[in-house]
């Protein structure tokens, strides 16, 4: 994985980042990956945006415009990154407003405060 990548401050830029962090080979491989898999990569690349793309930062571009979209939590906004990603590579439909929507409801629900 390419980790010279500049940090993307827009979701467009997250698309166009993700495709620079990784080799063809991995892209491939990313790819064919299940949906179950790709969102079992929460803890280690999930963690490596969070902490590397300034998601728990409410100073940095990036998670203020993940919050522009309605977005909550930063784990939530890399668990979507790398679904949306995966979806495009896989012409798939994007899933990501019904993602925001669910997590507003959940975070509603919880109690928690952010």
């Amino acid at each position: 994985m390419n980790k010279n990548v500049p940090v993307p401050t827009t979701l467009e830029e997250a698309m166009q980042s993700l495709t620079k962090l990784m080799s063809p080979e991995e892209q491939v491989e990313f790819t064919r990956m299940s949906e179950d898999e790709v969102s079992a990569l929460h803890h280690g690349f999930g963690m490596w945006l969070r902490n590397n793309w300034g998601l728990w930062d409410e100073n940095s571009d990036m998670c203020k415009h993940m919050k522009s979209l309605g977005f909550i939590h930063a784990d939530d906004m890399s668990g979507s990154l790398i679904r949306e990603f995966w979806a495009r590579m896989n012409n798939l439909p994007s899933k990501l407003a019904e993602e925001i929507q669910y997590y507003k409801e959940f975070w509603a629900k919880s109690g928690h405060k952010l």
